[in-house]
């Protein structure tokens, strides 16, 4: 997928299940996809194979191509 749009979903799982939960999304988006959460769904994960966007106001990842990891 290019992107994966998951917002205001992830408050309803406990800590381990959204990490889960997360972890494949990422899996399934395309090189150069784009993962969109809610602000504050999961504040402190960082994937390997994605690079969060530097922004104040959206919590989302890209994912880098092949060459790149």
């Amino acid at each position: 997928m290019n992107i994966i749009f998951c917002q205001n979903l992830l408050i309803y799982f406990r800590r381990w299940r959204r990490r889960d939960i997360v972890r494949r999304l990422a899996e399934r988006l395309a090189p150069g996809g784009l993962l969109v959460l809610g602000q504050g769904e999961l504040t402190d994960w960082q994937p390997p194979g994605l690079q969060k966007v530097p922004s104040e106001h959206v919590l989302a990842w890209i994912k880098r191509q092949a060459d790149e990891e």
